[in-house]
């Protein structure tokens, strides 16, 4: 039997039904999506979930964790939860410590908290109420997630969720203090089981399924080549399952590259040999990884040990390096454009280029209140422009003349003239003495 909130869900998702179905338009716009949905091997592939769902019920019915009155909640987990797996099944592969994360996701004290929050619902009407404006204010908040400018909406609409949370929460706890007695403990400690066990034992069937997927493409790649006999490809199929066995990572990356390697391997031998150069060409590529990603471990880690420390080390560039690389990279964003804007429009340099940074999302990590400064010369041939870091160091970037003629500078100060005329900007274009710390 559906509970309020429920019915309310089913209330607004008909009305939303019935909009689009009126909108010729949006009919239109469902076309593709339903065509491709209703793909064989798309409703192959959704057969077999429910076919797996089906026997983890069947399986957790033999040791009493499943019954016929958890019906509804496993099929409302179905769509929540498996169906949406199902379609992210790519992170099986890309995801790092995708099952690891899956399982922490489902036992977390967030999930207990959602939980509690919806074992007991408030009136029909309020939740009809309830349901469109939290949609409405969610929405809201993903669209301000977008813009920094927008960061000010983005609090209050988080704001806003949080009190609701924390009011549904607050009526639940009231809901189970009054009612203590005529609570089902065993019946509620099951429901509150079930999205856990479930999603636990759904993800040996996502594994297989997405080391199949990565086969297959792998398979692909082998097939690809035309020069290879059906003799060789087959062998190499044979290789590639033997050597690479479930590593479904693995499998993913083996490229067309290495298809048409291993294709045209004329005995196993040489077959194997190609998956032996793979492996360490992978082993090569994760080594890669991990040192780029201890490099940025090691530069965070000395952002923060040298924050607010004055001084330079032994090569002369600053200690205190917060937002330089940011900075730097915007700067030369800005310069990148006003070459551009000289070559293709008039051959002279316009400070209108600056409002360009205005309209990007990606600013390098800097915030929407960029703090840039720009200089144009009167006759537009010379610029320049410049920012203040957090750490006091400023830097500058300009030019004294036609692309592609560049100058950098960095110092206590921002320069007082431009580039060619302000002495501080050093003895010519990209003076390293005097832009050390670019």
């Amino acid at each position: 039997m559906l509970d309020n909130r429920e019915w309310a869900s089913v209330f607004w998702l008909v009305v939303l039904v019935v909009v689009i179905l009126s909108n010729r338009k949006a009919r239109a716009g469902l076309r593709s999506p339903l065509r491709s949905f209703l793909e064989r091997r798309i409703l192959i592939v959704v057969g077999l979930l429910m076919g797996y769902v089906a026997l983890e019920a069947w399986l957790g019915s033999l040791v009493s964790l499943w019954s016929w009155s958890l019906l509804k909640e496993t099929i409302v987990w179905f769509f929540v939860t498996g169906f949406v797996l199902l379609l992210n099944i790519s992170k099986v592969t890309k995801e790092r410590h995708y099952i690891r994360n899956r399982i922490g996701a489902v036992v977390g004290i967030s999930v207990f908290l959602e939980f509690l929050t919806n074992l007991f619902v408030l009136p029909l009407v309020a939740e009809l109420l309830l349901q469109p404006f939290v949609a409405v204010v969610a929405v809201v908040g993903v669209v301000a997630a977008r813009k920094a400018e927008h960061r000010q909406a983005k609090r209050l609409t988080e704001g806003i969720l949080a009190i609701i949370g924390i009011g549904l929460l607050a009526y639940n706890i009231q809901q189970i203090i009054v009612g203590w007695n005529e609570l089902d403990g065993r019946a509620i400690l099951l429901e509150l089981a079930l999205p856990i066990w479930m999603t636990v034992g759904l993800l040996p069937f996502l594994y297989a399924l997405s080391l199949y997927s990565n086969y297959e493409l792998a398979f692909g790649w082998i097939e690809f080549d035309n020069k290879g006999t059906r003799r060789s490809r087959v062998r190499a199929k044979i290789v590639l399952i033997v050597r690479l066995n479930i590593r479904g990572k693995t499998v993913h990356h083996f490229d067309i590259y290495w298809g048409k390697q291993i294709a045209e391997t004329p005995s196993f031998k040489a077959a194997w040999n190609v998956v032996s150069r793979f492996h360490q060409a992978q082993k090569d590529r994760k080594e890669r990884r991990e040192a780029k990603e201890q490099a940025a471990a090691d530069e965070q880690e000395r952002l923060k040990r040298y924050a607010g420390v004055d001084g330079t080390d032994d090569r002369g560039r600053r200690l205190d390096r917060r937002e330089f690389k940011e900075t730097t990279a915007t700067l030369q964003r800005l310069s990148m454009w006003q070459r551009g804007w000289y070559i293709n429009q008039g051959g002279r340099y316009r400070k209108r280029v600056l409002a360009f940074l205005d309209g990007e999302q990606d600013r390098h990590g800097l915030p929407a209140s960029h703090g840039i400064t720009m200089k144009i010369r009167e006759d537009g041939q010379a610029w320049y422009a410049w920012r203040r870091t957090v750490s006091g160091w400023c830097f500058a970037i300009g030019a004294a003349g036609p692309p592609p003629d560049q100058w950098e500078y960095d110092g206590a100060e921002p320069p007082s003239g431009f580039p060619g005329e302000d002495p501080a900007w050093g003895d010519g274009a990209l003076s390293y003495r005097e832009t050390s710390n670019w």
